[in-house]
């Protein structure tokens, strides 16, 4: 099953007509973070309404960095869980920053945060698009 939407609202993952926004979880994209996967189905859009619960997720994550002259393009899929509260809201996202140790080495956070909440780090992530 794949889940569609369209650019009016947020496309509701869940059997029956929309419910109110108090009743559901919204989640949202955001740069370098977009949502692929809810409960083993392919999504598009940008923006899901959720029941509560717990929810698989599947977030890609591009990142392009720049090494002497070329640019690259890394694609992970990273696995969520996430515990969808009625009435939240929640922005995939990437972190990254440099540690200024002898290596300067790329670090990475990935995962779900809740707006004005906590975050849900990434189970795991891989290059591999995985098998829903």
């Amino acid at each position: 099953m794949v889940l569609l939407g369209c650019a009016s609202g947020p496309v509701h993952t869940y059997p029956g007509p929309p419910r109110p926004p108090e009743e559901v979880a919204l989640l949202s994209d955001s740069a370098g973070a977009s949502v692929w996967a809810i409960d083993g189905s392919e999504v598009s859009g940008s923006k899901w309404a959720l029941l509560p619960g717990e929810h698989e997720l599947y977030v890609k994550i591009n990142i392009y960095p720049r090494v002497a002259s070329v640019n690259f393009r890394i694609r992970y899929y990273c696995r969520v869980l996430l515990e969808a509260t009625a009435g939240a809201q929640y922005v995939a996202f990437i972190r990254t920053w440099i540690e200024m140790d002898p290596t300067e080495t790329l670090k990475m956070e990935r995962g779900v945060a809740q707006v004005g909440g906590p975050e849900t780090l990434a189970v795991a992530c891989s290059a591999d698009r995985p098998d829903l």
